[in-house]
Formats: C-alpha cells, structure tokens, sequence
C-alpha cells in the first residue's frame, strides 16, 4: 500500500514528547476509513475524523493543526478520495 506523506507547514507539538511534522497517509482508501463519518458531527468533523482515519493518528492530533492547512491538506489528499472529503462549509 502507498503512502502520501504530507509535510506540515507549522509543527504541531502534540505531546510533550511528541512533535508532529509530517503526516504520512495510505491512498488506498478502506470501508473502515468511512467509518470515521458515524463519529462525527457535520461534513467538518466528518473529513477532520477521515483525515485522522487515513494518517493512522487520532482525531485530536488533526484538531491541533494549523487552520490554514485545512485547505492544504484536502487539496493535497482529493487525487485519491475525491468524493469523500467535504469542504467544511455547510
């Protein structure tokens, strides 16, 4: 399986052991993966659970990046799951 590996314009210090600057993603895309979308509340906490879903991270590591990569990482990841990442706005 492919890895896309997306680096981090900001860091995020997610523990105090550890410091998150890349985050590395599987393109192939599972059923398990959309299972992310029963967690949550809204197209938002839906993509911001598939994200956390796709890098293998938890769903609190996505919440603590950087808003103006939001943009940057459904750009990055749409290729491949195109009909699966909402944009966030309702």
């Amino acid at each position: 399986m492919d890895k896309l590996t997306y680096t981090l314009a900001t860091p995020v210090q997610f523990t105090a052991s550890r410091r998150v600057e890349e985050l590395h993603f599987h393109t192939e895309l599972k059923i398990r993966d959309l299972k992310a979308f029963d967690r949550a509340d809204g197209p938002l906490g839906a993509t911001l659970y598939l994200l956390a879903a796709l890098a293998g991270e938890p769903v609190e590591l996505i919440e603590a990046i950087a808003a103006e990569e939001y943009p940057k990482l459904l750009d990055f990841l749409r290729p491949f799951c195109h009909p699966f990442l909402g944009t966030g706005a309702s």
